[in-house]
């Protein structure tokens, strides 16, 4: 699948892959997410499982990529509200 390939592409550039998506992206006409899920996102998750059990991928929330780009350096501070 297309997602499957940006992960490999990020995989062998040490790039970010950024999945996200919305309750109702998934919803097909009818109310069930369950195919979308089956056909589309579990082929996906398994793919990226496989490439983190074999040390190539790391998972994460945005939250823990800011943080981590933070102190390493690569990334500004988050700014603080001033009063």
């Amino acid at each position: 699948s297309l997602m499957k390939r940006y992960v490999d592409i990020c995989v062998k550039h040490r790039a970010v892959f950024h999945l996200w998506t919305h309750p109702w992206s998934i919803v097909e006409e009818g109310g069930s997410s369950e195919r979308m899920v089956k056909t589309a996102l579990e082929p996906v998750f398994a793919h990226m499982a496989q490439k983190r059990d074999e040390g190539l991928l790391h998972t994460g929330t945005m939250g823990s990529l800011a943080t981590a780009l933070e102190m390493d350096g690569r990334a500004a501070p988050a700014m603080s509200a001033q009063n």
